[in-house]
This record gives C-alpha cells, structure tokens and sequence, in this order.
C-alpha cells in the first residue's frame, strides 16, 4: 500500500468495508519518493461505518512516520474493539536515506 497515494488508501479501506470478518492484517507499506503533502480526507474521522469487530492482530512494516501513516494506524486502532496486537515497524535505514537523498535533488 503507498502511503503517499489517496487512491491507494480509499481502496484499502473499502476493501476492509467489505470483510468485516477480518482478523489478521498485514500492510507493507510501499515506498515511493514523494509524500502527501497537506490534509487529505480519506474518511478516516468516521469510522462508525467500518467498525472491525473481529480484527485482533494488525502488522505494518515500512513506515517512515508521516501523517497519513499514522492517521491509518489511529483508524485501525479506534475501530478495532478486540484488538489484541499491533506490530508496527519502521523503513530500513537505507530506505529511508535513499528516500532522503532523492528528495535532495
């Protein structure tokens, strides 16, 4: 999933909409070398439509911290009642410096 993509986020959402069984997650967070720059509403402030009552292990790797990560990990958090884990885990070093120096030029 890019964090840095909309379109990205909304389908991952509607796809969640549409299993409301779903006890695993795992999202991998694609990297691209451009961030979402300023608010983006992605819905994510009413999650009384996608509540996920059976959701109790979530795990996302290669976040790099930026706002729209951190709005989807919020989300998931507030409408997973019987959430049990959470495994979030950052970008590589490198792919973080390489994003870095991409931005530089």
């Amino acid at each position: 999933m890019s964090f840095n993509d909309a379109n990205d986020i909304l389908t991952t959402f509607c796809l969640l909409r549409s299993f409301p069984a779903l006890q695993e997650l795992e999202i991998r967070a694609n990297k691209k070398d451009q961030a979402v720059v300023g608010d983006v509403n992605y819905g994510l402030d009413n999650n009384q439509n996608c509540l996920l009552t059976k959701l109790r292990l979530v795990k996302i790797t290669g976040i790099s911290g930026v706002g729209a990560e951190l709005d989807v990990i919020r989300f998931l958090l507030s409408s997973s009642p019987v959430l049990k884990k959470m495994i979030v885990a950052p970008a590589t070093v490198n792919e973080c410096s390489r994003r870095l120096i991409w931005k530089c030029f």
